[in-house]
């Protein structure tokens, strides 16, 4: 509220809020983000994607005044971007149900958890960078995309020395290409995790084993929010089970789908069987992280056990 206040005192741009209900409309930026992809691809640019809220968020309202209304900004970015804006109002009751679901969809499918965040992206949609606001000037903000383009350069530049290659050092290419990404993001580039794969069946580096790890968080995370929603602990260990039936995991990333159904498990009350969860995570790997984290909960089911609860 003060910054709020703070922003609304330093220029009026409180008076500038849209009803909330309101696709936010800015000169120059676009609203719809497969027509962005198409001018993208037309104009050889990247997406520069902000995710905002126009009304009651006092950081998206400094964002905008400090930086983002600035000449010096709006000009540099519009020649490497296509510029994207995407509004978040608390109150979406308005809007249509079909809107609402694509403004969800894309949230999730960028995985933004706050606002405001700026999301750069290839013209395929593809992420590899994010920025939240900072209180800088103009000047740094465009310094900080300088280095995100760098990154996506580099990217680029390990993928076709790759072509080149075969074996593990293709493999170690494109792992390099994927190396300056967030590890959520990896999962967005499945054609070259498939050839790092392919290059390297053995996995030498192991980063194939942390990339099926994230696979089974963001799948297990999406399948059972329902049922962690309505504290329906039995659904939760049916569902892991099934998911492990039906994508195989192995080796760690089979161990972090067991420590769902020991937690699940656990909550239930269902200390016998969430033990022996337990020591078959431990038997996979006992040197893991998963299976330090399953014998603490074994130590604490057979405290709880002890003491009968």
């Amino acid at each position: 509220m003060a910054a709020l206040l703070t922003v609304c005192a330093a220029g009026g741009l409180c008076a500038q809020e849209v009803p909330e209900h309101v696709v936010l409309q800015r000169d120059g930026w676009q609203q719809n983000i497969e027509v962005a992809k198409k001018l993208a691809v037309r104009e050889g640019k990247d997406l520069l994607i902000e995710f905002t809220r126009a009304k009651g968020c006092g950081w998206c309202l400094k964002l905008e005044k400090e930086v983002i209304s600035k000449n010096e900004f709006k000009e540099k970015v519009a020649k490497d971007f296509i510029l994207v804006v995407l509004n978040y109002p608390h109150d979406r009751s308005k809007r249509s149900a079909e809107l609402k679901a694509k403004y969800d969809d894309l949230q999730r499918y960028y995985q933004v958890h706050r606002f405001p965040s700026i999301v750069f992206a290839d013209a395929g949609g593809r992420p590899y960078e994010m920025l939240s606001y900072r209180e800088r000037k103009p000047r740094s903000y465009l310094k900080d995309i300088s280095a995100i383009q760098g990154k996506r350069n580099r990217r680029d530049a390990a993928f076709k020395a790759a072509n080149s290659e075969a074996g593990a050092a293709k493999a170690r290419l494109l792992e390099k290409g994927l190396a300056d990404l967030k590890r959520g993001y990896h999962r967005y580039y499945p054609e070259i995790l498939a050839k790092i794969a392919e290059a390297d069946p053995e996995d030498g580096s192991g980063f194939m084993a942390k990339v099926r790890v994230d696979e089974v968080r963001v799948g297990l995370g999406e399948l059972l929010r329902s049922h962690y929603e309505a504290k329906d602990y039995e659904a939760v260990a049916g569902a892991v089970e099934f998911y492990i039936i039906e994508n195989r995991p192995k080796g760690e990333a089979l161990q972090m789908a067991l420590l769902y159904k020991i937690q699940a498990l656990y909550s239930a009350k269902h200390y016998t069987s969430a033990k022996k969860v337990s020591d078959e995570v431990i038997s996979i790997n006992g040197a893991s992280r998963a299976a330090h984290y399953a014998s603490l909960l074994k130590k604490r089911m057979e405290l709880l056990s002890s003491e009968g609860k």
